[in-house]
């Protein structure tokens, strides 16, 4: 009987830009980004530049079947016969709506910021539900955002 063999397995090879969009995009607590900002620019790099996170080709995406697993994709409708904009996020469950789009983003990004401190200050009790496990990931996207801004942009509003 032969051996078996160790069959080559694909090495990603991840440029600076890339480790730096890690890096950067991942910088949960003020300290994180720190540690981040200052590795950043011993590689050379603006940390103030916009450096993608690895995105749909690296391996958690191919784990998961698209880009990146923690990413929010609102969905957005509007109520003709209330005359509301409705938004939601399906990932973490949270929606609102409003006479406005801006000002059902601005409801949503207070939910949202609700529910990260929230879930922050007893996540034993949160990771102890299945169903708010799993919101883990995203949520930690938004506790890292410095301003109501930046939060925004990683809700996808």
């Amino acid at each position: 009987m032969a051996a078996k063999r160790d069959l080559p397995r694909p090495v990603e090879v991840y440029t600076p830009e890339r480790r730096a969009g890690f890096l950067l995009n991942n910088a949960v607590t003020a300290e994180d980004r720190a540690r981040a900002v200052k590795e950043v620019r011993r590689m050379g790099l603006d940390p103030e530049k916009k450096y993608p996170a690895p995105g749909p080709e690296g391996p958690r995406a191919r784990a998961c079947g698209r880009g990146d697993c923690s990413m929010f994709n609102p969905v957005w409708e509007f109520d003709e016969e209330a005359g509301l904009w409705c938004v939601a996020l399906p990932e973490i469950g949270g929606c609102t709506d409003a006479p406005t789009k801006e000002e059902a983003a601005e409801q949503l990004v207070e939910l949202v910021l609700d529910y990260c401190e929230d879930y922050f200050a007893r996540p034993e009790f949160f990771t102890a539900l299945p169903d708010r496990r799993a919101h883990y990931p995203y949520l930690r996207r938004v506790a890292g955002c410095r301003d109501t801004a930046q939060v925004r942009e990683v809700l996808g509003l």
